[in-house]
């Protein structure tokens, strides 16, 4: 076997586990061979353990579970991992970079030494490891695959037909309409028939209370009750209408007329792609800066994002939110 590293660093701390590993199940290489194709796929093993340090609960939440040698490392049998309390930053699975350490470690499992078979055991156990980094290399790229179709897109992502839900909800008795409905009761009844109210302004704040709010929702009018599911901080966004006591006085033509009101209030967010060619360069070095900033994001190369200004000695802040949202896009 190769010979250990000094435990000075983390990395070679790893390296040091999965040789010791290696000796307890007897593996091996002849002739010198460990001082090279043997000290290459150490190498190559420990850089793709690395790369995934920090972040085995994703692979978990995917039904991707590592090979028993890696969970038998120190740091993850006490629930801990490598870069925990270092100086190491904890950076986000790139496809890129995953799939090169996936290759460097496939290719030395196709060297003849790794059909031996006081090797397979280890060699099952490593072709587990790759399998699982393959599968989550395939879903990262479907992730960014879907968006770019997302963000190139032409319409939004989100529409009203797969996001939106329409409940008729029947009239009490005036007696018999609860004291929380009070407020929303006023408001339907001040309000035209087939007319479109946001409501959200009259519902609890606690989810468990608003749950309770349109579970029992009972008003002294039969009115049409929109939630369109917007998600995101924006929330569900709900809308009623009141409606004719009389099955026979109600008009399907203003009920999609109501629809459709409702659905020009909902907020609209533009893709990129439509903001791509919503304003022109102001003149030449502005275009230019554009032009390189494009194709910094169609790179999705982090590591050619430079703030080139604190060559300049520049120590404002003013445009950290600029960079702070590009790196967000990167991580996405």
């Amino acid at each position: 076997l190769p010979v250990p590293k000094t435990n000075t660093t983390k990395w070679n701390q790893l390296f040091n586990e999965i040789l010791k590993t290696l000796n307890e199940m007897n593996c091996g290489w002849f002739d010198g061979c460990e001082l090279t194709i043997g000290l290459k796929f150490l190498e190559n093993l420990t850089a793709l353990i690395w790369y995934l340090d920090a972040h085995h609960s994703k692979f978990e939440a995917r039904g991707l579970a590592f090979p028993n040698f890696i969970k038998n490392l120190p740091p993850y049998i006490n629930g801990q991992y490598y870069k925990e309390d270092s100086h190491y930053k904890k950076s986000m699975i790139e496809s890129y970079k995953l799939e090169i350490h996936i290759q460097s470690v496939q290719k030395c499992l196709e060297q003849p030494w790794a059909s031996n078979q006081n090797w397979r055991p280890f060699i099952l156990q490593v072709f587990h490891l790759t399998n699982i980094a393959q599968k989550y290399l395939e879903y990262l790229k479907n992730v960014k695959q879907s968006v770019t179709v997302t963000q190139n897109a032409m319409q939004p992502a989100r529409n009203s037909a797969d996001n939106s839900k329409i409940e008729f909800i029947s009239h009490c008795q005036p007696g018999e309409v609860r004291f929380e409905y009070q407020e929303l009761v006023q408001r339907i009844k001040t309000s035209d028939i087939y007319e479109v109210i946001p409501i959200n302004e009259y519902l609890p704040s606690n989810k468990y209370k608003r749950y309770q709010f349109f579970a029992n929702l009972s008003l002294d009018s039969p009115i049409m009750l929109y939630c369109y599911y917007h998600r995101n901080y924006l929330g569900t966004l709900n809308f009623a209408w009141r409606i004719p006591i009389n099955i026979n006085d109600r008009s399907d033509n203003q009920q999609a007329y109501a629809i459709i009101k409702v659905q020009d209030n909902i907020p609209h967010y533009f893709t990129r792609g439509m903001k791509r060619d919503a304003s022109s360069s102001e003149n030449l070095p502005t275009q230019e800066m554009e032009n390189r900033l494009k194709t910094m994001l169609e790179l999705s190369d982090p590591d050619i994002v430079v703030d080139l200004r604190v060559n300049n000695g520049f120590k404002g802040n003013k445009f950290d939110f600029f960079w702070n949202e590009l790196k967000l896009y990167f991580e996405e």
